[in-house]
């Protein structure tokens, strides 16, 4: 047990060390980072939530099991079991982690130092310290005793003075961690985001077949990529990382989020997220079993990617155009023209500055899918007469029929899909329905896609408490869809949704002064994964 005890202070030194090795000068015993347990009761609790979950029981019991085994049965009388359990990180004048400390909470200060005798026996006290030493270890552990909690280092100056651990967690998640990124230096930052550089060049693609256009478009990604990170840390407050583990609302979420100083473009930028609502999020109703809805401000750098991609689209449509020997030197005329009309409206929708768009799958009243997809454009219209001109010249697109609804403005066309048993026996067999209105354009199939297309140009946008970005998906309505995966993985999914909560969630919000991502998996998701974990290993 003495191993496993000096593994245990090793791996929680060793992590926060990592975590704060660029932190820089502050305050004496003012903490730079702050990590958080809520509470023994309830890691206890969210192990053995979670080991049922992911159905193995067996998690659940392990941390008993260590207590037990540690505590050789006696367990950790004096724990306050109901109250946070943490550490926090101080770092010296020359930027170098210097005071780690280990908070305990206690119910009673005697008997938890007798807790502690019995399991480092003969500690020795001096000046209001008392020193355990740690069997096959030659660095001692340092012990302060509070009235409600025990303080711990390895180093009796880590020690002297203390801030008062019940006001160090600030976050509620289950556990956390808490990083000021004010304490950072401008030179430190540099030399590790210069470290992040090179270490995202000596990863980047080698791929000898890639395009020019394939290689400017990962350069430019990584680009943007690499300075969003330069922008968080050089223009964050603070960032956290929450987990929680909630067994009342059968779920599981990860929280990160930042907060940007006062005055700094990352926190423009946050005020401009704040400010920006989706013209799409009154799509979703409660027919809904998957959403994707994005509304975003596009810095100069994605309009940039996206123009790319325009630009290679119309390069890549016109070399098709003038390589194929079939066509009339006329008809390649015309083709260019429109394409060029095209991707100039395109690049036009791009300098709009805003990037709005959805997918939404419903559930239809027949039983199948329904696949609604919108996006906001400049001149939509102007996109619409572009696509009727290419239908009405050439004589074999009788498949589709040009103008089957007008609503406010919007025309609506109707496409004959080619057959497919696969997507009729899941979306139906009813045609597609493409509509442009003057901001918008709309694609819908699959159940009642006309009504679906008229309803969507004709409703009208509502304030909502949707995150700007905001994925969820539903996946015990779309199980029928991976049924060529195979009969167990059918008979899987349907054990782990017996009982609902499947959906998966990523939503990147807006909150004061920062933005804040959560992700969130569902118990029946978690079921699933565990099922399939046990499948595999009975193979």
């Amino acid at each position: 047990m003495a191993v496993t005890w000096k593994k245990f202070l090793t791996a929680i030194l060793g992590g926060l060390a990592l975590l704060t090795s660029l932190v820089v000068p502050t305050l004496a015993a003012e903490p730079a980072v702050v990590v958080s347990v809520k509470s023994f009761n309830e890691l206890l609790t969210d192990s053995q939530y979670l080991g049922n979950a992911v159905q193995q029981p067996l998690l659940g019991a392990a941390l008993p099991g260590a207590v037990a085994g540690f505590t050789g049965g006696k367990g950790l009388k004096g724990l306050d079991a109901t109250k946070p359990i943490g550490a926090y990180l101080t770092m010296s004048a020359d930027g170098q982690p210097k005071d780690f400390v280990i908070f305990v909470p206690v119910i009673s200060q005697k008997v938890f130092a007798e807790t502690l005798s019995g399991l480092f026996p003969d500690p020795t006290t001096e000046n209001g310290l008392t020193q355990y030493e740690v069997p096959n270890s030659p660095v001692p552990v340092f012990a302060k005793h509070g009235a409600k909690h025990f303080l711990f280092a390895q180093s009796p100056d880590a020690l002297k003075e203390t801030p008062d651990p019940a006001k160090l967690v600030k976050s509620s998640a289950d556990i956390a961690i808490e990083l000021d990124l004010t304490k950072i230096g401008d030179g430190l930052k540099e030399q590790f985001l210069i470290q992040t550089e090179a270490g995202a060049a000596a990863t980047a693609s080698n791929n000898v077949n890639a395009t020019d256009a394939e290689r400017r478009g990962e350069e430019m990604g990584r680009a943007i990529a690499l300075s969003a990170f330069r922008r968080l840390l050089m223009d964050g407050d603070r960032l956290s990382v929450g987990f929680n583990i909630d067994a009342k609302a059968k779920a599981v979420t990860l929280d990160l989020g930042f907060t940007a100083k006062s005055g700094t473009t990352l926190a423009q930028a946050c005020a401009s997220y704040a400010k920006t609502e989706s013209p799409f999020a009154a799509l979703t109703s409660k027919q809904t079993i998957g959403s994707f809805v994005i509304s975003t401000p596009l810095s100069k750098d994605s309009q940039d990617i996206f123009k790319l991609m325009v630009e290679e689209g119309e390069k890549g449509g016109v070399a098709a155009v003038n390589a194929d020997g079939n066509v009339k030197d006329s008809d390649r005329k015309t083709a260019i023209e429109v394409l060029t009309r095209l991707t100039g409206t395109l690049r036009q929708s791009v300098e709009r500055g805003r990037l709005d768009q959805a997918v939404i799958v419903n559930s239809g009243a027949s039983g199948k899918l329904q696949v609604l997809a919108a996006m906001k454009v400049v001149k939509g219209k102007e996109l619409g007469k572009i696509f009727e001109d290419v239908i009405r010249k050439d004589a074999k697109n009788a498949q589709i029929k040009l103008g089957v609804a007008d609503v406010k403005g919007a025309r609506v066309h109707a496409i004959t899909l080619p057959p497919d048993s696969d997507r009729e026996k899941h979306l139906g067999n009813g045609p597609a329905h493409l509509g442009f209105a003057e901001d918008t354009v709309i694609l819908t199939l699959g159940d009642d896609s006309l009504t679906a297309a008229k309803t969507s140009f004709d409703i009208k946008p509502v304030a909502t408490k949707r995150a700007q970005i905001s994925l969820r998906i539903g996946l015990s309505k779309l199980l029928p869809l991976a049924e060529d995966a195979g009969p167990q993985v059918m008979e899987l999914g349907k054990a782990a949704f017996e009982n609902g909560h499947d959906e998966v969630a990523l939503e990147v919000a807006s909150q004061p002064n920062g933005a804040a991502m959560r992700i969130e998996i569902q118990e029946g998701v978690l079921r699933l994964i565990g099922l399939f974990g046990a499948a595999r290993a009975g193979q």
